[in-house]
């Protein structure tokens, strides 16, 4: 019903993210088991969600969404992890946590906001939390991005580490 409720105000086609699944949030209260990506408490869970926070500020529980990401992966229910910023704290440092979109235009006064959507609904994102990984894969056709599937007998894999200068 929250959902529903959330498409009626921004619209139909909103991506709807989950904020906070584990503390507490969804799925801790949807008692989400990571093995078989299944609720046990189904009266406090939906799958019409596009996106969940995988990184949020801190990362006390990212062991955890980790799990829960890849069980979901497992069992085919395909959800765009996302990584914020959401310093509430001194000590957890602002810029920490975020997601990285890869959309087709260098010039970001040119980026449109179907652009990124676009690009999340395809699962180009990186989540990262000081270094990101950029890595290109090349199969049998033009290079791929993250979220992209590639199909070859042989494939070219390149990658750089980035982080800005205040990681160490």
């Amino acid at each position: 019903a929250l959902f529903d409720r959330m498409r009626e105000i921004a619209g139909p086609d909103a991506l709807v993210q989950v904020n906070h699944p584990r503390t507490p949030g969804m799925f801790t209260f949807g008692s989400l088991e990571t093995e078989t990506a299944t609720p046990s408490k189904p009266e406090y869970w939906s799958w019409d969600f596009q996106a969940f926070e995988l990184l949020n500020g801190g990362v006390s529980d990212l062991d955890q969404l980790r799990d829960d990401w890849f069980g979901m992966l497992d069992f085919g229910f395909i959800r765009l992890p996302s990584g914020a910023s959401d310093s509430h704290y001194r000590y957890i440092p602002c810029g920490l946590g975020r997601t990285d979109v890869f959309v087709n235009e260098t010039d970001v006064s040119k980026v449109s906001i179907n652009d990124v959507t676009s690009a999340l609904l395809a699962g180009h994102v990186v989540v990262a939390s000081g270094t990101t990984l950029r890595a290109t894969i090349t199969g049998s056709g033009a290079p791929a991005l993250p979220g992209d599937t590639v199909i070859g007998s042989t494939i070219t894999v390149s990658a750089k580490v980035r982080s800005p200068e205040w990681i160490q």
